[in-house]
């Protein structure tokens, strides 16, 4: 009994110890966070939004919100991110400082302030307009120089909350995704090169002369062993070869991967085209027409493909109705076009 009475107060003494020492942890999770709200200084006080524009140099990009989704004043067919708009903007709403210096400030181009890098100038749903000014590198190193117009005082800024922001419009754009097809899908290829249209399609007479070459076979049982082998051998090896030099097959292949890979101009103008090989009379069309998963439908997915880029290997392309020229990668578009030039 003395013994059971033992166990009995050593866990109870475990228990108690337990409690205290998680009460202490809370206290002290409590106590830290306290001073890390305390810490933080919120640099603007924003509603929701309306526009934001950003500024550098002689650039300026636009943003609007219609309650719904972000476009770009003025590209309003560029379609952009939304998911990455709407990360960014939250993110500059809820911006804060490491420190705000209020005394012994010296003149505004100490700090790169007279001629700010960046602007940013945000209006809400009231009508409310905040602008932000970024200036030179601080000696905090990751920092920036900012200032709240109409507010005396510096901010030191996480280079992080500002380096996602840029004037370039390719940088929001929403890389659109191709179709996701199975190369067995697709049952014709088209390539136009000005008047000329070639086309690709199944191979008919390589499925008759498989049927052939199966029917024979069964002719031919009185073969000795060492004749069938040597024979089905060369068959297979010949069949290997046709199947990956048949053209249609390696250009079904080549589709079911293809894909875009970045945006390099967001709203492209008639100039930017010509100079991109984009334009209507030099550009290189492709369409394939492919059978749909869920049903018998047949749909076609166009593209067009201009000059070659070699800083980046890869090609220029368009979609139907986008106004955004894209990349793909050189050996895509190259092992395409030769599908259509293998004899």
């Amino acid at each position: 009994m003395k013994k059971y009475l033992i166990l009995i107060g050593v866990f109870i003494g475990l228990l108690v110890a337990y409690l205290l020492l998680n009460s202490y942890n809370e206290k002290q999770t409590e106590e830290a966070t306290a001073a890390s709200e305390a810490a933080t200084i919120t640099v603007m006080a924003l509603g929701d939004p309306k526009t934001l524009a950003v500024t550098a140099g002689n650039t300026r990009l636009t943003f609007e919100y219609d309650g719904e989704n972000w476009v770009a004043k003025g590209h309003e067919k560029v379609a952009l991110a939304q998911s990455q708009m709407v990360r960014q903007v939250a993110s500059f709403q809820e911006m804060t400082a490491n420190r705000k210096l209020t005394e012994d400030l010296d003149e505004a181009s100490v700090y790169g302030l007279d001629d700010p890098s960046m602007r940013f100038s945000y209006t809400d749903q009231e009508g409310n307009v905040s602008v932000l000014n970024v200036g030179n590198e601080s000696t905090t190193a990751g920092y920036y120089y900012c200032q709240v117009e109409e507010d005396e005082g510096l901010y030191l800024i996480s280079s992080t909350d500002l380096t996602s922001w840029s004037t370039a419009l390719e940088d929001y754009v929403e890389v659109p995704a191709l179709p996701n097809v199975q190369a067995s899908a697709i049952t014709e290829i088209t390539r136009q090169s000005g008047d000329e249209k070639q086309t690709l399609v199944a191979s008919e007479a390589k499925e008759d002369t498989t049927e052939a070459s199966t029917s024979e076979s069964s002719e031919t049982v009185d073969s000795t062993e060492e004749t069938t082998a040597s024979t089905t051998g060369t068959e297979e090896t010949a069949t290997s070869d046709t199947e990956e030099k048949d053209p249609f097959a390696q250009a079904c292949y080549i589709l079911s991967y293809l894909g875009l890979t970045s945006c390099f101009c967001a709203d492209a103008s008639e100039a930017d085209l010509a100079d991109l090989g984009l334009a209507k009379d030099s550009r290189i069309q492709y369409t394939y027409t492919y059978q749909t998963d869920t049903d018998e439908e047949r749909v076609s997915q166009t593209f067009y493909v201009g000059s070659y880029d070699s800083d980046k290997a890869a090609y220029y392309v368009m979609l139907p109705d986008d106004p955004s020229v894209y990349l793909v990668t050189q050996t895509t578009v190259e092992d395409l076009a030769a599908c259509f030039t293998a004899e």
